[in-house]
Parts: C-alpha cells; sequence; structure tokens
C-alpha cells in the first residue's frame, strides 16, 4: 500500500511539473504584446507559488511525524556511534600531529626513525 502513495505522489509531481511546462510554453508561444505576456506570467507565478506553498505545507504535515519518529529512534544510535568514534579521532588526530613534528610513533619507520639511521 505504500508504493501506491509513493507512485501517488511521483505521478502528482509529474503533473504539476507538465502543467507548469506546458502553460510556459502556451504563454510563450502565444502571439501576445510585451505587456499582455509579463501580465499573464505574474499570474501564472502566483497561482504556481501558492500552489507550492499547498504542496510544501502538506509534504510538512505527512512527513513531520515521520521524521520526528526517526529522529527519536536513531539519536541513541548516533550518540553511542560518537562516543565509539570519539576517542579513535583523538588518536588519529595526535598521531597525525606527532608526525607533523616529526616525532616517532612507536619504531615502527615514521620520520623519527630514518633520522637515527
Amino acid at each position: 500500500m505504500a508504493s501506491k502513495e509513493n507512485g501517488s505522489g511521483s505521478f502528482k509531481t509529474g503533473f504539476v511539473l507538465g502543467a507548469i511546462i506546458g502553460a510556459a510554453a502556451g504563454l510563450l508561444l502565444a502571439p501576445k504584446t510585451g505587456q499582455e505576456m509579463r501580465a499573464d506570467l505574474m499570474e501564472q507565478s502566483e497561482a504556481l507559488r501558492a500552489r507550492a506553498e499547498e504542496l510544501a505545507a502538506k509534504a510538512r504535515d505527512q512527513l513531520g511525524p515521520a521524521i520526528e519518529s526517526a529522529r527519536e529512534r536513531l539519536g541513541p544510535a548516533v550518540e553511542a556511534a560518537r562516543d565509539r568514534i570519539g576517542p579513535l579521532v583523538e588518536q588519529v588526530g595526535s598521531g597525525t600531529a606527532a608526525a607533523t613534528r616529526g616525532e616517532s610513533m612507536g619504531g615502527n619507520g615514521g620520520p623519527g626513525e630514518r633520522d637515527k639511521a
């Protein structure tokens, strides 16, 4: 059932996009004066802006709870990953700083070891 909803959303998006392209083509190809053309474009842009705002509000209403639920479920996992990765990042950072200073990192042939030979 979820796939029908997703297909419906993409159909609606395609339909709206097609309507926009069709309206723009009709306006640009119709023989009108510049003033009439600008007035028509302003009317169309206002209508499209209003429709876009409606669609955005609808999307926020439908997706908001799902996003919040995902944040609540994923929050602890993200924090646990950060807790595990933090020390590794610090180790890499201190190793990089030591290598930059030319210090040996445990006698494994680093920059400091070559100078001793």
